[in-house]
């Protein structure tokens, strides 16, 4: 039975210390580069980026219609976990080129770090991340000319 606690110990520490952990907000600068290894990876449209522990984990699609979820190394932009399917594209998913308009007009309502995109079928594009003074802010846009439809800062 004492056998039995000694592994159970340290996989208990190891659960609570990795929870512990938070999600660290990108800066932007980091976000367009990594997005630049994305396109050179495939990904012609996209449903979600985010951030999780080091790694951006993006969802998404090639043009020929294979879904993609792909997970980055933050820090150098390495490939770490990537799985595909064939699929086809969802005329509500974001180009790469959406995506980065979403997040300029994103920046233009105060976001300075990054941390959660999510497009919808219901033609809505959700940013969250930070602004400059680290207050957490979620903004939501229109899919379709990514202007303002609301702001939360918390």
């Amino acid at each position: 039975m004492k056998r039995l606690s000694l592994l159970v110990a340290p996989l208990a520490l190891a659960d609570f210390s990795s929870g512990a952990l938070a999600d660290t907000p990108i800066s932007l600068d980091e976000l367009n580069g990594l997005l630049d290894t994305a396109d050179e990876y495939g990904f012609s449209h996209y449903e979600e980026i985010s951030i999780d522990d080091s790694r951006l984990e993006l969802e998404g699609w090639r043009d020929d219609g294979t879904r993609l979820e792909v997970d980055l190394e933050v820090s150098d932009g390495s490939v770490v976990e990537e799985r595909e399917r064939d699929d086809e594209v969802p005329d509500w998913s974001l180009t790469g080129d959406e995506v980065r308009q979403a997040l300029e007009a994103a920046q233009q309502e105060g976001l300075a770090t990054f941390d959660d995109l999510d497009a919808d079928k219901d033609g809505h594009v959700d940013v969250e991340g930070e602004d400059e003074n680290g207050e957490e802010l979620e903004i939501r846009l229109n899919s379709n000319d990514f202007s303002v439809i609301e702001v939360e800062r918390e």
